[in-house]
């Protein structure tokens, strides 16, 4: 025995290594803390005495290491790969398989005889009752390019998928949460390779061989490639419910900007064109890795749906008690599809559903962004995004009336999340203020795999339009303002039809990037703006379709009689004073015929169809890759 029991050892004692330690032994360390050599414990050691210790020294901890729970780690550095499947890369089962429906509950009301039943929020203890996914891990750890989060997934097929919290809902790490459908068996014109690079594989995995072992995951058993991308069908719905908050987790892009959740063309791809000799088609990339080619070869990355939805059609419903996709905390919602034009000229499509979103308070500013390929996308909300007014008292002159000190002749908008409709139509009712992001066209989004050009190192791009007569927007601010433009817009263009009212407010108007906002041709396109004080334009350069307003403001007034006729076919304009001066104008709700898109846009004229026959391809091009 090296010191007899009730020994107070002062500072600096020594231990010598094999020494064991009685029962009774209590306070080690309170004041001055202990100290150890590098130490290896055996398999299955009873730890708890160190249960409060902090080690101060890295540890190397093998895969597949196993900690007590009540030893917790404050920084985790990963240095090397680790042997975990990423689920997101799975292949689809094959065409026809059936799956199971899944239910997740937290704050569950085990009394009830539903098992969807909540516990009331006063009944639940504080912080109890989440739903909270957190699996963060990093990919990419030694091929070419820059490693990056992964994304966990659960998912099931044709089954349904819920998901109720009785307090919040909440992502820790990128998920892709859906439901993905069945798969379809297709021709093979539908499935055009990836491109390749000048080495002849996808990943440039010959010229560099840490890409090896990230290429065999885009093949099967046999060695062959699996399909660039899935044709689905039959996908279950998605319920989301919460009676606290809905917050997601958005994927960084691994080059440090933006977000590689909101990227649609990281999992909507698309073939076609004569020029290309390629069936046109569009489908789902559920995840697989791709090579992103620069002037070095092929550098990594994981395309992966990161959000929530039906990816092989099916209706999604989230409702929240309290916020939707708040700062930090931004949702990706969407429902997907498949579609592919016959030789014939017909046209295949399966998928969609209705998108519908309803928040107690708000959908937030995180982010948002809310796709349906085929189906009505509906938000109801208090505020969707945020507002803070501007120029107060100043409205660069043009107006000649007294200036309003308390009135803001300017805006500053964080907008509640971004859209991109296919064939429905996207409406959002908020109670107080209304800011929209970019309304993309998700057959014209960049595309994180292109297609084979027909030659190591060739790709093949293409585009077209998702379209239809159907596709509109319609907005409603009930209490406060809107701001149905967005200066983020990728592309100019807008659907044919846009109705904006700004029941109690003003409405202002900014226009996209290029310093315009166009909308779709169509001789039935309309265009609606309704505001209870002034529609207001939010910069000098503004351009929406033929009506170009010079004035920051547009006083609401009667049309002239004669002026503006609703039935004329033709672009519907007058001269009539505004503030005693003569400018060009539209009328609030004359139909427009907007300035035509340019050359390389689609490539149709006239009245979209309902149902869209589709060409074989409305641009198409190759490039080297070299």
């Amino acid at each position: 025995m090296l010191y007899p029991a009730g020994t107070a050892l002062a500072g600096g004692t020594v231990i010598p290594a094999g020494s064991v330690l009685g029962a009774g032994i209590h306070d080690i360390g309170t004041e001055t803390g202990v100290y150890t050599a590098l130490t290896q414990w055996p398999a299955n050691t009873d730890l708890t005495l160190l249960a409060a210790t902090t080690i101060m020294q890295p540890i190397t901890l093998p895969v597949g290491t196993v900690l007590p729970y009540y030893i917790s780690l404050t920084d985790i550095t990963l240095t090397g790969p680790g042997d975990r499947k990423v689920w997101a890369t799975s292949a689809m089962q094959t065409p026809g398989a059936q799956s199971w429906s899944m239910r997740l509950v937290g704050g569950a009301d085990l009394t009830g005889a539903d098992s969807r039943a909540l516990q009331p929020v006063t009944q639940l203890a504080t912080g109890t009752g989440n739903v909270v996914l957190s699996d963060p891990f990093t990919i990419n750890l030694t091929g070419t390019g820059t490693s990056s989060a992964g994304v966990s997934v659960v998912r099931t097929g044709t089954g349904n998928l819920e998901i109720l919290a009785g307090g919040s809902y909440r992502q820790d790490s990128p998920y892709g949460v859906y439901t993905a459908g069945t798969a379809i068996a297709v021709d093979s014109a539908y499935n055009t390779g990836r491109a390749l690079a000048s080495d002849g594989t996808v990943l440039g995995s010959i010229d560099n061989s840490l890409n090896a072992g990230y290429e065999d995951t885009l093949k099967d058993a046999a060695g062959n490639y699996l399909p660039r991308m899935y044709y689905t069908e039959n996908g279950g719905d998605f319920l989301l419910t919460a009676q606290g908050d809905i917050g997601g987790n958005l994927k960084p892009a691994a080059t440090g900007k933006g977000s590689d959740s909101a990227a649609i063309g990281n999992w909507l791809w698309r073939q076609g064109g004569a020029g290309l000799d390629q069936a046109t088609a569009w489908g789902i990339n559920f995840g697989s890795y791709v090579g992103n080619i620069d002037w070095t070869g092929p550098q990594l990355g994981l395309d992966a749906f990161s959000g929530m939805g039906t990816l092989g059609g099916g209706n999604v419903t989230l409702k929240a008690g309290g916020d939707i996709g708040k700062a930090g905390q931004g949702v990706v919602v969407a429902i997907g599809g498949s579609g592919r034009v016959k030789a014939d000229g017909g046209l295949i499509q399966t998928g969609g559903g209705t998108l519908s979103v309803a928040a107690g308070r708000n959908v937030g500013t995180g982010g948002n962004q809310f796709v349906n390929l085929r189906g009505d996308t509906q938000v109801a909300a208090g505020d969707f995004g945020g507002l803070v007014g501007k120029d107060y008292g100043y409205n660069s002159g043009l107006d000649p009336r007294p200036l309003d000190q308390l009135k803001n002749f300017g805006i500053a908008a964080v907008a509640g999340g971004s859209f991109a409709p296919g064939d429905g139509a996207i409406t959002v009712r908020a109670r107080g203020d209304l800011a929209m992001g970019a309304i993309d066209d998700p057959g014209r989004v960049n595309l994180g795999q292109q297609t084979d050009g027909g030659t190591d190192g060739v790709q093949g791009t293409t585009w077209f339009t998702l379209w239809t007569g159907r596709t509109t927007v319609d907005l409603i601010a009930a209490g406060g303002d809107a701001v149905p433009l967005s200066p983020d817009q990728s592309t100019p263009i807008l659907p044919s039809v846009m109705r904006v009212a700004a029941n109690s407010g003003n409405i202002f108007l900014t226009p996209g990037n290029a310093g315009a906002s166009l909308m779709m041709p169509s001789p039935d396109g309309e265009l609606q703006l309704l505001a209870q004080g002034s529609v207001i334009e939010n910069s000098t350069a503004f351009s929406f379709g033929r009506c170009r307003p010079r004035s920051r403001v547009l006083r609401r007034r009667s049309d002239p009689p004669g002026c503006c006729n609703p039935s004329s076919a033709r672009p519907t304009s007058c001269r009539i004073p505004i503030f005693g001066r003569s400018e060009t104008n539209c009328a609030i709700r004359a139909p427009l015929r907007p300035a035509p898109m340019p050359s390389a846009g689609c490539s149709h004229s006239g009245r979209t169809p309902s149902v869209m026959p589709v060409p074989p391809a409305m641009a198409s091009s190759r490039s080297s890759m070299q």
